[in-house]
């Protein structure tokens, strides 16, 4: 007897759709998912490429996808999209991410 089965996340109601990160900072955000076998997983931003995927990434970790994103910048922000995908389906999840940056005030100087 053999088993298969499409990837599915398993998400509690502690996960939250909305990462709020200050520019620098890194993070990894587990995504519990159950699947057989293993799928592939990948990342969207905005509907496109990521912009930087040495910092932007999405892993398989046995039971779950870890989303990591390293030393965020302003333009990191916006909707990414993980999907993970096997002979037997695929499934999404989309992740909002704010980044905060240090406000800067600019004096002007004019005699």
């Amino acid at each position: 007897m053999s088993f298969a089965a499409a990837p599915n996340f398993i998400l509690d109601a502690a996960f939250t759709d909305t990462l709020i990160l200050k520019a620098g900072s890194s993070s990894t955000t587990p995504l519990p998912f159950v699947a057989y076998p293993l799928p592939k997983s990948s990342v969207t931003f905005a509907g496109g490429a990521v912009r930087d995927d040495k910092r932007i990434s999405c892993t398989i970790d046995k039971s779950k996808a870890l989303f990591v994103l390293k030393k965020v910048e302003k333009p990191d922000a916006g909707e990414y999209t993980i999907v993970l995908e096997n002979d037997f389906g695929k499934t999404t999840v989309t992740i909002k991410l704010v980044v905060l940056g240090k406000l800067v005030i600019v004096r002007s100087c004019i005699s």
